[in-house]
């Protein structure tokens, strides 16, 4: 089982099914960049997809969910302190 902040997680099998993969791939091909950076008018390749609002272990919210393509630093860092670096 994955952990998120030494956490397990109950989701981590979501991830490695094929419609995960696909929504992946295709949130990517949509939106190329780091949404953080574009907000900002820099361009940097996202390579992380995000789930903007929190899926708590639901499946339909995991893929119905609506999507963020991310850096992994904003990923990790701005997205864990409710973006507040980038609103300036």
């Amino acid at each position: 089982m994955a952990t998120v902040r030494g956490n397990p997680v109950a989701w981590e099998s979501f991830y490695k099914t094929a419609c995960w993969q696909w929504l992946r791939k295709f949130q990517l091909m949509q939106h190329p960049l780091c949404k953080f950076y574009v907000e900002r008018r820099i361009v940097t390749a996202a390579n992380v997809v995000d789930h903007v609002e929190p899926h708590k272990s639901d499946w339909t919210a995991f893929v119905t969910g609506k999507l963020q393509s991310l850096c992994e630093p904003c990923h990790r860092s701005a997205k864990r302190s409710s973006f507040s670096a980038f609103r300036s």
